[in-house]
């Protein structure tokens, strides 16, 4: 298994031996059914955990609750990369720092820009890790940090993030056998 999904699970692994995977497993597709109706929730209304139950249960998600691998992990993952992205602060455009005597004195609401497009950014980059095609989740997340306010560290932060996250990984897979991914 690669082993960021092996350090996801040893916690549930450690105290449940024969079905610690699969409840993490079961955890990870709550996770990212609430993250996903939460996002949607901003953008669509009060209607969007419905579409999300309706859409949860009709995909094939269940049957790899039962399977002890990385898929459910890589999806509350992106499922969390992806809310961080489409957070959708209505104040984001305004909230700009206004220029003070004493020098320009950021908002928190700027000091919190590049944190919050870093773990995007590492968060999205899980599944790339795993299968690389899913780098490709990363091109509408940039498109969305290119569309803000504050389009430098958002930028920044998604791609630091992003490649943080994928040099750790190579570096671990190949120090742990002779090659990049685990795969």
């Amino acid at each position: 298994k690669p082993f960021l999904y092996a350090l996801a699970i040893a916690p549930f692994v450690r105290f449940a031996p024969v079905r610690g995977g699969l409840l993490a497993n079961v955890l990870f597709l709550a996770a990212a059914a609430i993250l996903a109706a939460r996002s949607l929730q901003r953008r669509i209304g009060p209607v969007a955990p419905l579409w999300v139950a309706v859409f949860l249960f009709a995909s094939v998600s269940f049957g790899y609750a039962f399977w002890v691998h990385a898929d459910l992990f890589q999806l509350a993952t992106t499922a969390a990369g992806l809310a961080l992205v489409y957070r959708g602060d209505p104040d984001e455009e305004t909230d700009k720092p206004l220029p003070q005597i004493w020098g320009d004195d950021p908002s928190p609401a700027a000091r919190r820009v590049f944190p919050r497009w870093f773990l995007a950014g590492l968060l999205l980059a899980v599944a790339g890790a795993f299968r690389p095609f899913y780098l490709a989740l990363l091109l509408p997340a940039g498109l969305a940090a290119w569309s803000g306010g504050r389009r430098k560290p958002a930028v920044v932060g998604l791609l630091t993030g992003a490649l943080a996250l994928l040099l750790f990984t190579a570096s671990v897979q190949w120090l742990a056998g002779g090659d990049w991914s685990g795969y």
